[in-house]
């Protein structure tokens, strides 16, 4: 049911024509929200992330296609007992699949 409603929400989207009052309304939001960024002090904001977090790829891991870099984190996975957060690895980018085995390799480390 949630799949069909979706894609009926996802074919209204499509189809709608703004209206000159749809766009008024949307500018009035967007103006808003830029008011409410400038009022916000600036230690209230997202900051991006230090960079000491990032996890380094080895050169080897960055050679490895898609279905090699799956392979390896599946085979961890069956003989050493790995366990990883993500239960459906295909909704991750092969970034974040080389970062996932990185880790998987060298846990000490992160």
């Amino acid at each position: 049911m949630d799949a069909l409603l979706h894609d009926v929400a996802a074919q209204a989207a499509e189809d709608h024509v703004p209206t000159a009052k749809d766009k008024r309304w949307a500018r009035g939001a967007l103006a808003k929200l830029h008011r409410e960024f400038d009022q916000a002090p600036a230690g209230d904001r997202a900051r991006p992330a230090s960079t000491k977090r990032g996890v380094t790829i080895p050169p080897e891991l960055l050679e490895l296609d898609r279905e090699t870099l799956l392979a390896q984190i599946e085979f961890l996975k069956k003989i050493a007992n790995v366990n990883y957060q993500q239960s459906e690895l295909t909704g991750l980018s092969d970034h974040d699949l080389r970062v996932t085995l990185a880790m998987l390799l060298d846990p000490e480390r992160y």
